[in-house]
């Protein structure tokens, strides 16, 4: 049950964030106080938002079909998918901000982490 809650909440998060983010009227430039891993990291996890959102909600909706029926098999493939699939669009976006078709336009000219890890070096 905690699954289809956390995959839902994950959905309506981004059904609200990622069209005011694909115009450019959020205000998520810097990274909040408690965030560890610096700007770099930061302002790739923003530009992915985008795409990243239903993977993660994929993988949690996985985990809810394994608890909620019989079909253990299921749950763990729509988790793997989830978490593969994210992570094969979310590292290209978070380190080199490519492809540019699915980067918000307004964060296009941003370098990706590790050309402004080798900026900071």
């Amino acid at each position: 049950m905690i699954g289809v809650l956390a995959a839902g909440l994950v959905l309506a998060m981004w059904l609200y964030g990622a069209p005011r983010l694909w115009r450019g009227v959020s205000d998520v430039e810097e990274a909040p106080p408690p965030w560890p891993l610096g700007d770099a990291m930061w302002h790739g996890v923003i530009r992915s938002f985008i795409v990243w959102p239903p993977f993660v909600a994929l993988a949690l909706a996985g985990g809810a079909v394994a608890e909620l029926t019989d079909r253990d098999d299921l749950g763990l493939m729509l988790g793997l998918l989830g978490i593969l699939g994210g992570l094969v669009v979310h590292l290209p976006i978070l380190l080199v901000n490519r492809p540019k078709a699915v980067v918000p336009p307004a964060l296009r000219g941003q370098p990706g982490a590790l050309r402004e890890w080798r900026q900071q070096a």
